[in-house]
C-alpha cells in the first residue's frame, strides 16, 4: 500500500540522517563514531535544558562546562547498531552531562562496542541453551547487576 512505502521512507529518511549525525564530519556525535564496520552504529544527541541562559551568558558563549553542575543540561544519545543491520538500539541520559555529544554519546560508543563484541556468544549460547533459557539467564543477570549497581551507590 501506498501508506507503506510513505512509512519506509519516513524511516529511511530518519535512519540517514541518524547516520550522518554520528558518521559524517560536522555531525554531533562525530567524535564517538567507529570506523570498523563492524561497530557501525548511527545516533543522534540532544540535551534537556535546566536553567534558561541569561542573556549576558549568551553573549559571553558561555559553555555547559563552565557553569554550576546542578545547572548543567541533562545530556541524551540515542542510537542503534549496526547501522547496516540494526539489532539493537541504546537510549543514554546523563544528569547535568551538558552536552549529548560531550558525555552521552562517548557511553552509548562503548556499551554499543562490548553489545556488539559479544553478539555472536549470545548467538552461540542461545543455540545451545534455547531462547527462553537465555531469556531466563539475561534476566538473571540484569537484576544481579542492579543489586550491585545499588551497592556502589
Amino acid at each position: 500500500a501506498a501508506s507503506d512505502v510513505y512509512k519506509r521512507q519516513n524511516i529511511n529518511f530518519v535512519k540517514d540522517a541518524m547516520f550522518a549525525a554520528t558518521n559524517e564530519a560536522g555531525g554531533t556525535s562525530f567524535r564517538s563514531r567507529y570506523n570498523d564496520r563492524k561497530f557501525m552504529f548511527a545516533g543522534k544527541t540532544g540535551s534537556s535544558q535546566i536553567k534558561r541562559f541569561t542573556e549576558l551568558q549568551r553573549e559571553l558563549e558561555i559553555k555547559q562546562k563552565d557553569i554550576d553542575y546542578k545547572d548543567r543540561d541533562h545530556a541524551l544519545f540515542v542510537a542503534f547498531a549496526p547501522y547496516s543491520d540494526p539489532k539493537y538500539a541504546i537510549s543514554v541520559v546523563v544528569e547535568h552531562g551538558g552536552t549529548g555529544s560531550g558525555s552521552a554519546a562517548p557511553i552509548a560508543k562503548k556499551v554499543i562496542k562490548k553489545v556488539l563484541e559479544r553478539d555472536q556468544l549470545r548467538e552461540n549460547v542461545k543455540s545451545l541453551i534455547g531462547e527462553e533459557m537465555l531469556n531466563y539467564l539475561l534476566i538473571f543477570l540484569e537484576r544481579r547487576a542492579e543489586v550491585l549497581v545499588r551497592q556502589w551507590e
